[in-house]
């Protein structure tokens, strides 16, 4: 959306908007804040830094000589949908104090209609329609631009929660936006923003406390260090960060030799999960027929009723749906 936190450029005019917009919200959704991108002056333009987008707050020198309203990226905590274990978990959640409920953006694109996407239209084949170039911008550009990234690298892969692609690669792949804000404050507390939250108009910015400034849970609609409301957990710094993500598994330990009628082992496995907050499951087959063990990286033993080459197999889950890896061992049973 592109009316800021909680909607507040539209100042009450549908109500004191107080949760974020549908579908944006949904968990199952992966949601776009948008940022202001700015390129360094060269010969080829490459990336300087982006803010966070927010054409109409108390700084608008543009909307005032325009006399138009440009847009700021949308967000706030939701009130109907928990914030699911990969968002909860991410570096930068607390100090959004959702108190457990989801956080609107997951991850931030360019939207800035100031630094969008020149559009050269050739279509004239409709009433009004006017072929030339025109600037594109709006979460209109941001939402697609992520859904172009997504496709470039080979689709979310049929996972639940498509976004917890995004949060398994905070560790790279990404740009970390720390300026700026999509509250009407635009990222400044007191005295340059007085608590805009006094003027009826309902949400219009984070939580402030007595003095004015940015009190707990200003990471919900201000650019932070890590995760945050306006722009997720950064922008893309390579399409690596929309790839699927995969449970990591070493290799199973253990001896590759045991007796018949007697309790070999122990065999273990070591493996991690990217996503935060995230577990992996363990799922062992012994290769003889006999019923699954279920452990991560504790000791399992096993008893072999007859001799023979057997191979042990490991297969890893987690709860997100994120594709395990196998692991095969061979033991000779003697």
């Amino acid at each position: 959306g592109d009316d800021g936190y909680y909607d507040y450029d539209l100042l009450g005019g549908n109500g004191k908007i107080s949760a974020p917009s549908i579908p944006a919200a949904y968990p199952t959704v992966v949601a776009v804040g948008g940022t202001s991108l700015y390129l360094a002056q060269s010969s080829t333009p490459t990336r300087a830094y982006e803010t966070v987008w927010n054409d109409n707050g108390p700084q608008d020198v543009y909307q005032q000589a325009l006399q138009s309203p440009l847009g700021a990226s949308g967000g706030g905590c939701s009130t109907l949908f928990a914030a699911q274990g990969w968002q909860s978990h991410v570096t930068g959640y607390a100090g959004a104090a959702c108190a457990g409920k989801r956080l609107v953006a997951d991850v931030a694109m360019v939207a800035d209609p100031l630094t969008g996407f020149d559009v050269y239209d050739s279509y004239t084949g409709c009433s009004g329609c006017k072929a030339g170039w025109e600037t594109i911008g709006g979460t209109s550009l941001a939402a697609p631009l992520a859904a172009a990234a997504f496709a470039l690298a080979g689709g979310a892969h049929g996972l639940p929660y498509p976004a917890v692609a995004l949060y398994s690669h905070t560790a790279s792949a990404h740009y970390d936006v720390t300026v700026g804000g999509n509250g009407l404050c635009d990222g400044e507390g007191a005295p340059q923003c007085p608590d805009p939250n006094n003027l009826g108009h309902g949400i219009l910015d984070c939580a402030y406390d007595a003095s004015g400034l940015p009190a707990s849970g200003a990471g919900a609609c201000d650019a932070t260090r890590g995760f945050d409301g306006p722009t997720g957990i950064g922008t893309p710094a390579s399409k690596t960060l929309f790839s699927q993500p995969k449970l990591t598994a070493h290799a199973i330990s253990g001896p590759t030799t045991a007796t018949h009628g007697s309790l070999g082992g122990p065999w273990s496995i070591t493996a991690t999960d990217p996503a935060p907050g995230g577990t992996v499951t363990c799922t062992w087959s012994w290769g003889d027929g006999t019923a699954s063990s279920t452990g991560c990286a504790t000791g399992l033993s096993h008893t072999y009723a007859t001799a023979g080459t057997k191979t042990i197999t490991v297969t890893t889950r987690d709860a997100y749906g994120l594709v395990g890896t196998t692991k095969k061992k061979t033991v000779t049973v003697s």
